[in-house]
């Protein structure tokens, strides 16, 4: 079996624990935004999207970072596939 990489296990980690961290945030703001609307709240929510936004961004980050990484990696491996090959 072929040894994991750091970088997936630090994305797996992340999918792992920190995206259903980010869904139950997400789900619970929503939840206290429609219990505003029920209570007939007729001002902003401004401070719900600031709980959010926050999270997702972070998610983001980590995979877009890890993305970019990969992108190099897998550049390099095709280069020297090429050289073998030829």
């Amino acid at each position: 079996m072929k040894k994991w990489e750091f970088s997936k296990i630090i994305v797996a980690a992340t999918i792992l624990l920190v995206y259903p961290a980010v869904i139950l945030l997400s789900w619970r703001v929503i939840e206290l935004a429609e219990m505003a609307v029920a209570m007939k709240f007729t001002g902003a929510l401004p401070y719900l999207t600031a709980i959010i936004t926050p999270a997702w961004a972070a998610f983001a980050t980590i995979l877009g970072f890890y993305f970019n990484k990969a992108k190099g990696e897998n550049k390099e491996k095709i280069r020297m596939a090429n050289k073998r090959d030829f």
